[in-house]
């Protein structure tokens, strides 16, 4: 059976958000959880291992290497040898799968990347922010980037993030959050993520709910 597309862009086979972190590379994705997204059925080292060969990436350039706990992704045992792959190299491997999935996570990652770099060169210039507050790096108002990703700012929710990353924050004189450039870019991409993901769930119903329609039509 062939797999039908929704809207144009992503296909039903793309149901769960991939997660993405901004880290030295820019943007990545964890070897172990791309590996289970694409129900490879070799075992994550094998295949990574193999891939890097295939593919002829360069560590430092195409990916790190990472310690994970990821015990709740198939080939992560615990804390696991991971890797923290470019959204190049992620889709490079996705389409080396060469099936249906590997497509559309390359799809997925594709738009994720063009909303992540259109949000970044109009929105986030607007955000208040920091220089040298955390060293090297840059900040963001905490707030501000959180109303701009559309994210809650339910106080809960604000404060849970900052004490289980309290390196990425800090307050200033004024009782003000600041949130370092790269852990803030983090929340934007899976913000993004978050949002295409549920489109792409809404797009799938109004498929399922057309098609219905036209089985119903085709029966009377």
């Amino acid at each position: 059976m062939s797999k039908k597309k929704i809207g144009g862009n992503l296909p039903l086979t793309v149901k769960e958000i991939i997660p993405i972190e901004h880290k030295e590379l820019g943007l990545t994705v964890n070897s172990i959880i791309l590996h289970e997204r694409l129900g490879v059925k070799s075992n994550h080292r094998d295949w990574i291992r193999r891939r890097i060969d295939d593919c002829l990436f360069d560590e430092g350039k195409d990916y790190a290497k990472n310690r994970s706990n990821l015990s709740g992704f198939k080939g992560g045992r615990g804390l696991s040898q991971s890797y923290m792959l470019t959204l190049d190299s992620a889709k490079e491997m996705a389409m080396m799968e060469h099936n249906e999935t590997g497509k559309a996570i390359r799809r997925y990652l594709i738009e994720v990347e063009k909303k992540y770099r259109d949000f970044i060169g109009f929105i986030l210039p607007e955000l208040e922010t920091v220089i040298n507050l955390f060293g090297t790096w840059d900040g963001y108002n905490y707030l501000q980037l959180l109303h701009a990703c559309g994210c809650s700012t339910v106080s809960g929710s604000v404060g849970a993030r900052i004490r289980k990353n309290k390196q990425e924050f800090i307050k200033d004189q004024n009782n003000v959050w600041y949130v370092s450039e790269i852990y803030g870019k983090t929340i934007i991409v899976n913000a993004i993520a978050r949002r295409l993901n549920n489109e792409t769930k809404e797009r799938r119903i109004t498929y399922k709910e057309q098609k219905q329609i036209t089985n119903e039509n085709n029966n009377m």
